[in-house]
């Protein structure tokens, strides 16, 4: 033991100066990790779980992302459904997805005359996003624009008592629609 009066803490270090060390806890031991030979086998592993574990995590980012873009579809489509309303025509589906594509409008109108009255290309990124998009879903309509199939009532009704969730959108049916128009 230490010295009369010394702290117990300082007496640890006193005697493990003196020669007498205490057992050593597991948590204190450093693991050293074994070097691996870069051709090895278990090396190949190695990179094997690696890229697997960076193919899993893009997968699961581009996952999340879909189905966040397909969440905020949805919220604009459950906003603008009619209460009480059972189902929808294919006419008056159609012209939800016209409003769908112009949602931006107003938006885009704004940062054109701002650039118009400053002569300044403001916003210019913004603006030519939104072009972009709008241009992309007018394209998808004409080939086939995928939006809650409101033909059905349960479909109606789900989208209607729809809480928000990401993971109750495969509850939610969809269907591909073609603008008649084109």
């Amino acid at each position: 033991m230490g010295r009369p009066g010394q702290e117990p803490a300082a007496a640890a270090a006193a005697g493990a100066a003196s020669g007498d060390a205490p057992a050593e806890s597991k948590s204190a031991k450093i693991k050293i990790k074994k070097v691996v030979h870069p051709k090895s086998r278990e090396a190949k592993r190695m990179q094997k779980k690696a890229h697997r574990k960076e193919k899993m995590h893009k997968l699961k980012v581009t996952t999340n992302n879909r189905l966040a873009s397909k969440g905020h579809k949805l919220v604009w489509f459950r906003s603008r459904l009619v209460p009480g309303k059972p189902s929808y025509t294919d006419q008056e589906i159609c012209t939800l997805i016209r409003a769908y594509i112009n949602r931006h409008e107003s938006e885009l109108h704004d940062i054109q005359e701002l650039q118009q009255q400053k002569g300044v290309e403001k916003n210019a990124g913004r603006a030519e996003a939104l072009t972009t998009l709008k241009r992309q879903e007018q394209e998808q309509f004409k080939s086939g624009f995928e939006a809650p199939d409101l033909r059905r009532l349960d479909t109606v009704e789900r989208l209607t008592n729809w809480t928000g969730e990401l993971k109750d959108l495969p509850a939610i049916q969809m269907a591909h629609f073609k603008d008649p128009l084109a």
